[in-house]
């Protein structure tokens, strides 16, 4: 059966609450991507969506039965990818979706980025990928990057009744709950923190 809900699309950056905004949709019985199409992590979605531009695709290919999209990132030692900067793509190919830009506090995602923990870390990976010298220039990107982004994806969505920004520090969960209600029923007894100390 063809998939006619609207897809939600996370066009933030990881460490914004991302895996909790993933269980909020996951919990309340819709299908949500979440740095990875499946649960053994090899089918970064990120890598996905590049390969379907690169070849002329429709972005979702391959991606087509999730509901919600979201941490859209591949970093390897090789290879540093933001996909959520695909959201004019996206948007166009899918208009009636749902885009949300989340945010927070920017000195506190450097900081949770930085922590980020894996083998190698998440900043030494980008760092060898990026081509840069040491975490400072990594910061400077960072900081570049996501004032750049921001300042497309406000521009881009200024006029659009389909896009909110949901602050993680400020705003209650019903903001996005609300926004959303047109074709999803999210329950707010499924918000909870996870991953807490990392995000």
């Amino acid at each position: 059966m063809q998939h006619f809900r609207p897809k939600v699309f996370f066009i933030g950056f990881n460490k914004t609450a991302t895996t909790s905004l993933h269980r909020l949709f996951l919990d309340s019985g819709y299908i949500s991507f979440h740095h990875s199409k499946r649960q053994n992590k090899k089918e970064n979605i990120a890598n996905i969506i590049d390969k379907n531009f690169k070849n002329n695709l429709p972005l979702l290919t391959n991606l087509e039965t999730a509901d919600c999209l979201i941490d859209m990132i591949l970093s390897n030692n090789n290879r540093y990818l933001e996909a959520n900067k695909y959201f004019r793509q996206l948007h166009q190919q899918y208009p009636d979706s749902y885009f949300i830009l989340q945010i927070r506090n920017e000195e506190d995602w450097i900081k949770s980025r930085l922590k980020h923990r894996s083998k190698p870390s998440f900043a030494r990976r980008s760092i060898s990928a990026l081509g840069l010298k040491n975490t400072e220039e990594l910061i400077q990107f960072w900081k570049a990057m996501k004032s750049n982004h921001f300042t497309d994806v406000r521009n881009y969505f200024c006029n659009s009744k389909k896009f909110i920004e949901y602050n993680i520090d400020k705003d209650d969960i019903s903001k996005l709950i609300n926004f959303l209600s047109p074709h999803f029923k999210l329950k707010k007894e499924h918000w909870k923190k996870h991953n807490a100390t990392t995000y």
